[in-house]
């Protein structure tokens, strides 16, 4: 049984895979140039590395992973590539 800690940060990283995979349709709607191909690119690249922390962290890896390590690693990644894809 998951406790409180880690029952958050699987919480946290499938709320933020979703928000990635919602970017990730909506870039694809937009023209294809140079900028939006490479921000395509980076949520991609993004989406992949949270998957593979959800799966380590479903495998127990609990102890190396914390939500406020997650948090600062995505966040401020993903408030970036959401301005400029709206900008």
């Amino acid at each position: 049984m998951l406790n409180k800690e880690e029952d958050e940060l699987i919480h946290y990283l499938q709320d933020i895979h979703s928000k990635v995979k919602e970017l990730v349709s909506e870039c694809s709607d937009r023209n294809k140039t140079k900028k939006f191909l490479a921000i395509r690119s980076l949520l991609m690249i993004t989406e992949a590395k949270i998957h593979s922390t959800i799966q380590y962290a479903r495998a127990g890896g609990y102890s190396e992973l914390s939500v406020i390590t997650q948090k600062h690693l995505y966040d401020p990644v993903i408030r970036w590539l959401r301005a400029e894809i709206r900008s």
